[in-house]
């Protein structure tokens, strides 16, 4: 089954509204202080990692969370993907990063005021509780559900305690991830999926409310449900208390974007707000929004709709080809920074187009939202100064959400570290590139390393960037290691970009690993044919793989095996021409015992 990923809050939001007014602001005012959370370089844990070590199959369930297994505190890092701004969102807030996504239940209100949507977040995880509550994994308090121990809000004071504020809101950054109604069902069948999938922000097009023209919840908090044109139905859950209860729900076909919850055995989708049905009451069929304008074929790449087009249009949730002209940028790393086509550019994914080249009123500019970091879309653009004044057509998804117009973009998209059941999906590759000299410093994902992908070809665990504190070192991380318990087994695969061997200098591949621990899994190095090991024709390299210890602990020269990195020695690539891959197979038996590898220095060249 094919995943999309569709980069939410490209309409501007409030990142781009605090650009705009920083150029009007009182000049009295003090300047805004952008935080910057301590333990940032703490970070160790994707939210994938820690659900899996702490996913019970129980409904009802409490757990703390203690150390890793090199006896350091767990910090994730992930960003804000909810609000209960509206109401419809109880006491909680959801946390993301690009493997996982966690509820985080808390005896308080007006929690956006605090955590806005977009905000970064470092969490110190070691002391608190994480469970189930009937069904859902959420990080809270400890409490009873129907007599069992269960997970229940946990005190405001004491998560603000472990949780650190890092940069301003940047709702831009926040992705959304595409679905139809029967993936999500899929997604239930097993632990990998509902470890994935749980309190995800996800978008499902071309669907219709079971109830529409009723109120959303008029007496009491009430269950509606989307259809699709196959009668695939999914549940929407909303408040009595949310701002929009007595708001009529519309007809027609549009999108729905909301919180993947989980209540009992099935899923629930919760609305962010009542922006959140996009695009009904414009359509009579699923996926034709009205057009404005009378050409025919408005919205295609032969004819692509104009910039006021789009500002007429409201909010059709449809994908369409949209012609402009770069005329600014707001800067990736401060929400406060404008740039226009008259200074000097800031770099950043996210970009204004407007009618003309010389537009200066950003009322009349769209803004949009391309992929960060390695991710690749249809446009591939960044917003530098070469690029001011450029007219393009952008292929993207129309929208108006929270509240301002704009054009998000849709790219191909697979959670790291979590496969998608019968295929697996990955990430455009780009162009073969003829060099590689990769040390993992300064990212927390692969998904932020251009072409690299990760594939779960079996089992829950997979590859991870991983951070060791004591030596000040990232690298790629691979173990079946499961807290002591039994384990399933395991093949784990890292892949580079797409190597152009034709064009490299030396035709050499080379890199170091240490290992920890003893087991039966092995790791090797093979050249893939494509980047799909299920289908790629692969070649086994004669690397040098570090062994280690009994204990793990120390290596022969009394260090730690996380410090000290053996030479893989210089594997000749010359016996192969045109494109191909360097994928690093991870392999391991069920059992109790198994090696950390860990790779590091990678190059090619």
């Amino acid at each position: 089954m094919k995943l999309h990923k569709l980069l939410l809050a490209s309409a501007l939001t409030a990142s781009f509204a605090a650009a705009l007014s920083s150029c009007t602001e009182d000049p009295e005012m003090p300047p805004m202080v952008t935080p910057v959370a301590p333990d940032l370089d703490k970070v160790n844990t994707t939210l994938l990692d820690l659900k899996t070590a702490y996913w019970a199959s129980d409904r009802n369930y409490v757990k703390e969370i203690g150390l890793t297994e090199e006896g350091e505190h767990i910090y994730v890092r992930g960003r804000v993907v909810s609000s209960d701004a509206s109401g419809n969102i109880y006491k909680s807030v959801v946390l993301a990063d690009t493997t996982a996504a966690l509820a985080i239940a808390i005896n308080g209100y007006d929690l956006f005021e605090t955590y806005q949507f977009g905000q970064e977040l470092v969490i110190d995880m070691t002391g608190l509780k994480i469970g189930g509550y009937n069904g859902l994994m959420q990080l809270g308090g400890e409490g009873e559900y129907n007599g069992a121990p269960s997970m229940t809000f946990m005190d405001s004071e004491l998560f603000a305690a472990h949780a650190q504020q890092n940069g301003l809101a940047k709702p831009s950054m926040v992705d959304t991830l595409l679905v139809t109604i029967p993936q999500v069902m899929n997604y239930k069948a097993d632990q990998a999926g509902l470890i994935g999938w749980q309190s995800q922000l996800v978008r499902v097009d071309s669907v219709r409310f079971e109830d529409a023209g009723q109120a959303y919840a008029p007496d009491g908090n009430s269950n509606r449900y989307v259809i699709d044109a196959d009668g695939n139905r999914l549940l929407v859950r909303c408040s009595s208390y949310a701002s929009f209860a007595k708001d009529i729900i519309p007809s027609d076909y549009g999108s729905l974007v909301g919180i993947l919850s989980y209540y009992g055995s099935d899923w629930q989708m919760l609305m962010i707000d009542g922006d959140s049905a996009i695009g009904f009451d414009d359509a009579s069929e699923p996926g034709n929004p009205d057009e404005p304008g009378t050409a025919e074929g408005n919205g295609s790449e032969e004819n692509p709709y104009t910039v006021a087009d789009v500002l007429a249009l409201g909010s059709p949730g449809s994908t369409a080809w949209v012609k402009g002209y770069i005329v600014g940028s707001a800067a990736d790393k401060t929400a406060d920074s404008f740039t226009t086509a008259t200074g000097a550019a800031a770099s950043g994914t996210n970009v204004f187009i407007a009618a003309a080249p010389d537009e200066t009123d950003y009322n009349n500019c769209l803004p949009v939202q391309l992929p960060a970091g390695s991710v690749r879309d249809a446009v591939n653009l960044q917003a530098n100064p070469g690029n001011l004044g450029k007219e393009l057509s952008i292929n993207g998804s129309l929208e108006k959400y929270f509240g301002l117009h704009g054009v998000k973009s849709v790219t191909a998209f697979k959670l790291d570290g979590q496969g998608s059941g019968d295929e697996p999906v990955t990430p455009p590759a780009g162009d073969p590139v003829t060099s590689l000299d990769v040390n993992f410093e300064g990212i927390t994902a692969f998904s932020q390393l251009p072409g690299w992908t990760t594939v779960q070809a079996q089992g829950s665990k997979n590859w991870r960037v991983y951070n060791y504190t004591q030596g000040n070192n990232t690298y790629a991380q691979v173990t079946n290691y499961n807290g002591g318990s039994e384990s399933a087994a395991d093949e784990a695969w890292l892949i580079t970009p797409a190597l152009n061997v034709d064009g490299m200098a030396r035709k050499i591949f080379s890199f170091e690993s240490s290992a920890a621990y003893q087991g039966d899994d092995v790791l090797e190095v093979f050249v893939l044919s494509s980047a799909d090991p299920k289908t790629a024709a692969l070649t086994k390299l004669d690397a040098h793989i570090a062994t280690s210890v009994a204990d793990g602990g120390t290596s022969a020269g009394g260090t730690s095996p996380y410090s000290v990195y053996e030479p893989s020695g210089e594997l000749s690539l010359a016996g192969f021409s045109g494109v191909i891959y360097v994928g690093f197979r991870y392999s391991a038996p069920a059992g109790m015992n198994f090696h950390t590898y860990c790779v590091d220095n990678i190059v090619a060249e």
